[in-house]
């Protein structure tokens, strides 16, 4: 019993579906292997046997290379976990280093800035045909005053003419967009903000890390987005295969009539009603 217990732990602890999971696979197994390697002196031939067999079969899982570093990305996104004790810390600077260069790649289309077009008041464009003009008598008034002042012969104390506002630019306005950049020194921030992320204190196994993300999100905006596609992701099938048991329960023959609608209403409701605080 003393053999089974950690691991029952762990299975019920995986199969959560109100908390994150897949950050604490690694820490869980980590910490199972490092119960069952241990000697004691008061085990039984039997029970050392058993260590050993679930010893060998836990090391031969998630040793896939694509599958750890996942693994250890998601549990360094984990306030709980990101000190990684179990690994060295060229590990630890490996995973460090994929975060930035997955949290650059996942801000770069939402971090891209547009210029607004500038109309520069250079001769040259002053010269090109005007577009028709929005304001018929106002361009009236202007080259009457033009006229008026040729007649009077004072040609050296011409007004400068006035740019004349066409009716494309009336419509777009300034948010005619011109050119498209990337943002600039996008992974500094990055690496900044995972500088700040390792410095800040390890939270406690009994917290939520979605909390403490939801609090944080303004001082690592980047790293937020990055946290929230891992962080999102289930351990186990378990939740899934709840659903379809509780489908279940609710389509019965006596409630055969029931439409698929009114299915997936029932199942949402008895997944996200807390009867306790509603």
């Amino acid at each position: 019993m003393s053999v089974l217990k950690p691991i029952k732990t762990v299975t019920t602890i995986l199969s959560g579906e109100s908390f994150p999971t897949v950050s604490m696979i690694h820490p869980l197994k980590e910490m199972l292997l490092q119960q069952l390697r241990k000697v004691n002196n008061e085990d039984d031939k039997l029970v050392s046997d058993v260590k050993k067999a679930i010893s060998q079969d836990l090391e031969s899982r998630y040793t896939d290379p694509v599958v750890m570093t996942f693994l250890h990305e998601s549990s360094c996104l984990d306030p709980r976990f990101k000190a990684m004790p179990y690994l060295l810390d060229e590990e630890k600077e490996r995973v460090y280093q994929s975060l930035i260069n997955k949290a650059e790649k996942i801000n770069q289309m939402s971090e891209a800035v547009t210029k607004v077009k500038m109309e520069k008041d250079d001769a040259s464009e002053i010269s090109d045909p005007p577009m028709p003009s929005m304001n018929a008598e106002t361009s009236l008034q202007d080259s009457s005053l033009v006229i008026d002042t040729d007649k009077e012969g004072d040609a050296d104390c011409k007004p400068p003419l006035k740019k004349q506002k066409c009716a494309l630019d009336d419509l777009f306005g300034e948010i005619f967009v011109t050119k498209i950049e990337p943002a600039k020194c996008l992974k500094a921030r990055v690496k900044q903000e995972i500088l700040n992320f390792k410095s800040e204190p390890s939270m406690p196994l009994n917290s939520d890390p979605l909390f403490w993300w939801k609090n944080h999100e303004c001082s690592y905006p980047l790293l937020a987005k990055l946290a929230k596609k891992y962080l999102s992701i289930p351990a186990t099938s378990v939740a899934s295969e709840r659903v379809f048991s509780s489908a279940g329960d609710l389509v019965t023959v006596q409630r055969s009539c029931l439409s698929g609608d009114q299915v997936n209403r029932l199942i949402f409701l008895k997944k996200n009603f807390d009867l306790n605080n509603n």
